[in-house]
């Protein structure tokens, strides 16, 4: 499985589909709200879709994925902008799967990259994964959706856990 940044639109009354028929943007999932969300017992509760930014060798290398994530944003940005003034749309978000092993420190994100995010009403998610940084040696290639969506899902998607109150 390979894992690397992502960026994910959504929103409870967003129209994905008729979005990404005029849109540059390639998304590698769409999900719609009601959808099954498996492998967790739930349903979606909002519609949009995700794009792979990059995949990392390394489980969770930031060092290889804030470039591009980068580059992502100012190729893009006009599609972006286009998203964050569809008021149907309430959650765009960057996510960066992350392992950051037994060490502590910390980590950083470029204030270009915030500020560019900032001007699409873009958040920045960083999900941390237990255990060592090789333990999930992420090959290049397909990124698995549900994963990413079980992993650091946007706030539409319901888990047990989460219509428990807990986790979301």
């Amino acid at each position: 499985m390979a894992l690397g940044c992502y960026f994910t639109a959504s929103g409870r009354r967003f129209e994905a589909d008729s979005f990404l028929a005029t849109t540059t943007l390639k998304p590698d999932a769409v999900f719609h709200r009601g959808d099954p969300l498996t492998p967790l017992d739930g349903r979606v509760q909002e519609t949009g879709f995700s794009v792979t930014i990059c995949t990392t060798r390394v489980f969770g290398d930031l060092e290889r994925q804030i470039p591009r994530a980068h580059r992502f944003l100012r190729e893009h940005q006009r599609e972006l902008a286009r998203l964050a003034h569809d008021h149907r749309v309430t959650d765009l978000r960057l996510t960066f799967p992350y392992c950051p092993g037994d060490r502590m420190g910390y980590e950083h994100f470029p204030a270009e990259l915030l500020a560019l995010a900032a001007t699409c009403r873009i958040s920045i998610a960083l999900s941390v994964y237990p255990g060592p940084p090789s333990s999930g040696d992420a090959r290049m290639g397909k990124p698995n959706h549900a994963l990413h969506r079980m992993a650091a899902p946007p706030r539409g998607l319901a888990t047990r856990e989460s219509r428990r109150g807990r986790h979301r």
